[in-house]
């Protein structure tokens, strides 16, 4: 069988809060958690710095695949953007990067760094920028 084509979803955007989700044509995000915790002095870069840990699944409830990476999110807080950062430990399996086949659910871990002030957070997904 041949693949489908890869077709890039609608920019999602969703609040931050557990519970909360998203849809466009094909395409569900959802936010299964959220850890917001101080980083560890020693390797903060100012002062107050926290890390945001955003568990997320997306569903592709399309009919053609949908590329995803972990550059397709991100947080805002109506002035400024944060893109995830890689992290080799986590509450959970990390989500990095694949293509969800029309019916398929991938979910995983992602960390934001922002300051201390920065908040409160929407999620944005925007596959097309990582297709």
């Amino acid at each position: 069988t041949a693949a489908s084509p890869q077709t890039p979803a609608p920019m999602l955007n969703v609040s931050l809060a557990e519970g909360e989700v998203a849809k466009s044509e094909g395409l569900r995000l959802g936010v299964l958690a959220v850890v917001d915790e101080p980083v560890p002095p020693a390797v903060a870069r100012q002062v107050g710095e926290r890390q945001v840990w955003v568990y997320v699944a997306l569903n592709n409830a399309g009919s053609r695949d949908v590329a995803y990476t972990a550059l397709d999110l991100e947080l805002t807080d109506g002035r400024d953007r944060y893109s995830s950062v890689e992290g080799r430990r986590g509450p959970g399996p990390i989500l990095t990067f694949g293509v969800l086949r029309p019916g398929e659910v991938t979910s995983g871990w992602r960390i934001f760094r922002v300051p201390a002030a920065a908040g409160p957070f929407q999620l944005l997904c925007d596959t097309r920028a990582g297709s």
